[in-house]
């Protein structure tokens, strides 16, 4: 699944100068967040409605289950946004981890 990858994909957080350690802001920290997970998850599930995908599907697959992968590891790649999930809510963060692993490894 992961072979399509010649490089390791790194995608950057954007932090405010002032960070508040409230729950509203690490709740707009994790919203934002989410806005690039959900997606994924979306791009990732569409592999159970195409019988015979092209190449070009199957390399969007394969990166969207790669990046998926990373997303649901929020101590070790924090930079991926899921640590801010995961700060916010944790029923929010295991829902999407589960789900990203599902999609990722099983379909």
């Amino acid at each position: 699944m992961f072979n399509v990858l010649p490089f390791f994909p790194l995608t950057g957080a954007w932090y405010p100068k002032h960070y508040e350690n409230t729950l509203e802001f690490r709740k707009d920290m994790a919203i934002q967040s989410m806005t690039i997970w959900i997606p994924l998850l979306i791009v990732g599930a569409t592999r159970v409605l195409i019988e015979n995908p092209t190449p070009l599907l199957s390399a969007i697959w394969g990166w969207a289950g790669f990046m998926l992968f990373l997303r649901s590891m929020p101590i070790l790649l924090s930079s991926y946004g899921s640590a801010r999930v995961f700060r916010w809510n944790k029923i929010v963060y295991v829902v999407l981890a589960v789900s990203s692993i599902i999609v990722a490894f099983v379909l």
